[in-house]
């Protein structure tokens, strides 16, 4: 979902909506007669013990919603082939960056955040981070 998420709203989307809170171990219930489903929910639930797993889509999720706040407005922020980004302003003034590495090892990445300060570390293979900076 990182990817996805981050390439969605690179590409002037408003909104990025995951469909289902909650499904069972077969990523149901669903409609007779469909099929396999290749739904997910952002949350599993065992049918016979009742326990839930928080999935890697609810995780991603946290990212966006924690940081980036309503009526936050897209700025720029560079992407590479291994390096995803996007940046928002939020109302408050506060700046939130997602980035994702989608590579398999780890990657150094830089993150400038006010004037010439920059934030330069190295994010493990398939991690995502959250930058915020201000209010």
């Amino acid at each position: 979902m990182m990817r996805t998420g981050i390439e969605i709203l690179r590409n002037h989307s408003k909104s990025y909506v995951l469909w289902n809170m909650a499904l069972d171990e077969k990523n149901g219930p669903t409609v007779p007669g469909f099929g396999r489903s290749t739904c997910r929910g952002i949350v599993t639930v065992n049918q016979q013990t009742k326990e839930l797993t928080y999935t890697l889509d609810y995780y991603a999720l946290a990212h966006f919603s924690k940081c980036v706040r309503p009526k936050a407005l897209r700025i720029a922020s560079s992407s590479s082939e291994t390096i995803r980004s996007v940046a928002f302003k939020n109302t408050d003034g506060s700046v939130a960056a997602i980035l994702f590495n989608d590579s398999e090892t780890a990657e150094n990445v830089s993150v400038q955040l006010r004037g010439d300060e920059v934030l330069t570390l190295a994010m493990p293979a398939k991690s995502a981070l959250t930058v915020k900076v201000g209010e």
